[in-house]
């Protein structure tokens, strides 16, 4: 059934959101919920704590030699260039986050309390795979949840950034976080009490497309001999994260609110940013290309074997070779042309599913963040009947009277700049905040539906799930 979004906020939020906030609220439940209900004076899970804490805080920065430090500081700003961020907290609940989403939780599992508390310990900004587990911080440690293919757990998640961070008198976190991008593990780095691992940002198969169309196009300006696949692998994966990185400006300010103040259920738009971010884009992509080009050897190393990434990856570098052999010279224009299509059928479908649940139980409030993302109306015209189209009109028209700061706006439309690609994507991880069905409780061993909308290969797949569910849901209610 629908997730009414009326129902979904955590935290009331002034005009200038601050620290200072209460958690609570559907969308904590939803997150997992829970809470310490002894008020800080359940002496079993403070000890555990302190226990964690004394064992898991030291060694202290300055207990590694200089040279080590300097060495393993400078080894992660080189994978990062490539996407990879090493060492990765990684929090490990039986429930989903999705790109695009963000949302408020509760903290007080011992592990993910010592977790996040060091994580707000260190320079911002804090970001950690939010990943799903089934049985979540019970089954940490335990026989068949190893973060390796074929076991229980899941290597494919998103990162996530902590918007804003409470720590509470009773011993717990407030959190408002906020999901950016996928990512999957590659190997981990540490088991218990809370687990870390190298993660490599894992874009959607027409992002990593697009960075492999573009390393194609810098290679055949460069004066190299042609690179191994290993290499073409890390071009791809360099030129995604790039593209991610430089837009993560434009696609989400700090914290997202509705119009009545409540924390929103998606990230927004930040409006103040459009211009530089979408121009420099590009640039920063090639950049990123010839920057890995220059630093690796001839091998690249295998790195993604044993991978999702590697058959993403792999898939991305062989249809761009096709194309570069004059093999597929539309491709990149057929997919765009797809996604297109699918685009407006979800808009299309959607705004049919609210009008039927309207006539059956009244209206459905739908996120400005999500109306946001409308597209321009099709050649052929949206339907006589469609309504988002002036819901979208209504508010686009309220925007532009409006003299206030992106972060007091509810409703920021879209840039006609912004990549059509980038703007279908966003919609796929954005459609779920009203057509998901995850109702997953703490600790809950069963799963997430949420996971296959993670692990699908890219936007067009992602999109005909969403066009499922609308389906499904039509059944549920009888239409």
């Amino acid at each position: 059934m629908l997730l009414l979004l009326g129902a979904a906020t955590a935290l009331r939020l002034g005009r200038a959101p601050s620290p200072r906030m209460v958690g609570g609220g559907a969308a904590g439940t939803a997150a997992g919920g829970g809470g310490d209900l002894s008020g800080g004076n359940d002496e079993q899970r403070n000890k555990q704590v302190a226990s964690l804490r004394a064992r898991f805080n030291a060694p202290d920065a300055e207990d590694v030699p200089a040279e080590e430090a300097v060495e393993a500081a400078a080894e992660k700003v080189a994978a990062q260039k490539l996407g990879l961020l090493l060492d990765l907290p990684l929090c490990r609940y039986s429930w989903c986050l999705l790109p695009g989403h963000q949302v408020a939780m509760s903290v007080w599992q011992p592990q993910y309390t010592l977790m996040f508390n060091r994580l707000l310990s260190e320079p911002g900004p804090h970001y950690y795979l939010h990943v799903l587990m089934p049985g979540g911080a019970e089954s940490l440690g335990e026989p068949g949840y190893e973060l390796e293919p074929g076991s229980k757990a899941s290597l494919m998640g998103t990162l996530c950034r902590v918007a804003v961070g409470q720590r509470n008198a009773d011993s717990t976190l407030t959190l408002v976080v906020q999901g950016l991008g996928r990512g999957v593990v590659l190997r981990p780095t540490q088991m218990l009490p809370y687990s870390r691992g190298d993660v490599q940002l894992l874009p959607d198969c027409e992002a990593l497309l697009a960075g492999a169309l573009a390393s194609e196009r810098v290679l055949g300006t460069a004066a190299v001999a042609a690179p191994a696949r290993a290499v073409k692998r890390r071009l791809v994966a360099a030129a995604a994260a790039a593209e991610l990185e430089a837009h993560l400006p434009y696609e989400a300010v700090k914290v997202s609110v509705d119009a009545g103040g409540h924390l929103a259920p998606l990230n927004q738009l930040n409006v103040s940013a459009a211009a530089a971010v979408i121009a420099a884009a590009a640039p920063a992509v090639e950049e990123a290309i010839r920057g890995t080009l220059s630093s690796l050897d001839g091998s690249g190393g295998p790195l993604y074997e044993g991978s999702a990434a590697l058959r993403l990856l792999d898939g991305a570098v062989e249809a761009a070779e096709r194309v570069a052999a004059g093999g597929e010279e539309a491709a990149a224009d057929i997919g765009a042309e797809m996604l297109e299509g699918l685009e407006e059928r979800v808009w299309t479908e959607l705004d049919g599913l609210l009008r039927d649940i309207e006539g059956q139980r009244g209206p459905v409030p739908v996120p400005s963040q999500l109306l946001g993302l409308m597209p321009p109306t099709p050649e052929a015209g949206w339907p006589d009947s469609f309504r988002l189209g002036v819901s979208a009109a209504r508010l686009s028209l309220e925007y532009r009277l409006r003299a206030k700061g992106e972060e007091e706006l509810s409703y920021v439309p879209v840039d006609a700049a912004y990549p059509a690609r980038r703007r279908a994507e966003r919609l796929s991880w954005a459609i779920w905040a009203i057509i998901g069905n995850q109702t997953v409780g703490v600790n809950a061993y069963g799963g997430s539906p949420y996971q296959e909308v993670i692990e699908a290969d890219g936007t067009a797949e992602r999109l005909r799930l969403a066009l499922a569910r609308l389906v499904d849901i039509r059944r549920e209610i009888g239409v």
